[in-house]
């Protein structure tokens, strides 16, 4: 609970990428700490969080898709994949930290889907 005072900068972007990307995910995994904390538990356990991980990544998963297929949800869906991973490189540049090519597979992936849905999104004329 209380690592947050003790965070930099590179740290804070990371957070904030990964709930953006992992919104469910990271809203469970901040509900356990507090809960916790507030029952006197002490300090969550691995597995613990693991469970929660595994549990609401298929939450995650299909909340999104589901959003993404609402009209107007094109803004939501590039905050969430592209800038949600932008932020964890910057923080992975500024602690000097190399991106995975995984990572930046994945971030072009999502750059060259969500053009050609704003591609296919527009009519002839425009």
């Amino acid at each position: 609970m209380n690592n947050w005072d003790n965070l930099e900068f590179s740290q804070i972007l990371r957070h904030v990428g990964k709930s953006l990307q992992d919104p469910f995910t990271m809203i469970a995994i901040e509900i356990k700490k507090i809960y916790n904390w507030n029952k006197n538990f002490g300090c969550h356990k691995p597995d613990e969080i693991s469970k929660i991980t595994r549990i609401t990544k298929m939450v995650n998963i299909i909340a999104s898709q589901l959003i993404t297929l609402l009209p107007g949800s094109q803004d939501l869906a590039i905050t969430q994949y592209i800038i949600g991973l932008l932020l964890e490189r910057a923080a992975n540049d500024l602690e000097g930290n190399p991106a995975s090519p995984k990572q930046e597979f994945s971030l072009i992936e999502q750059v060259t889907q969500q053009a050609r849905f704003s591609i296919m999104k527009i009519n002839y004329r425009e």
